[in-house]
């Protein structure tokens, strides 16, 4: 009976450590899948970026003001939201844009996309003294497209 006893409480250990190994490795898989999806909608319309809201003429970087859900950010976090990660707040799953100036994104030059996503709900790092783990991937695209901001301001070197 003692035997069993010790033995269930490392085998309940060794299956939570493997939940939660489960669980941080498919949180990493999505955390990559975000920055992918990220960078591919920043290499199209690298100048949807929340971080400049306002239209272009209000010190904004796109022609028109940039919303909710059909941002940078928001679609690579809506990823994340489809594969069931929740996300409590937004600096759960932060999403860095370099170039962070909008001037400087032209056709054919990079755009990196950075997602770091916090988990704080697992069980064995807990237990151990961590309260949470950072998972960060980038993604990098070509883009496709100049920023409005850049075109206007012919910030971009001629084909």
């Amino acid at each position: 009976m003692v035997e069993l006893a010790l033995a269930s409480v490392l085998l309940a250990l060794l299956l939570a450590a493997a939940v939660d190994f489960g669980r941080a490795y498919f949180t990493a898989v999505v955390v990559q899948n975000m920055a992918g999806e990220g960078a591919a909608f920043a290499g199209l319309q690298p100048d949807r970026d929340a971080n400049y809201p306002l239209p272009y003429d209000s010190g904004g970087c796109a022609q028109y003001a940039v919303t909710a859900n059909q941002n940078i950010q928001d679609r690579a976090r809506q990823v994340a939201i489809d594969r069931g990660l929740i996300i409590h707040q937004p600096s759960q799953a932060s999403v860095v844009i370099s170039p962070s100036n909008c001037m400087t994104r032209c056709v054919t030059q990079n755009i990196t996309v950075t997602v770091s996503y916090r988990i704080d709900d697992l069980f064995l790092p807990r237990f151990l003294g961590m309260s949470n783990i950072t998972i960060t991937k980038s993604s990098v695209q070509q883009m496709t497209a100049s920023s409005y901001a850049a075109v206007q301001n012919s910030s971009c070197p001629s084909p």
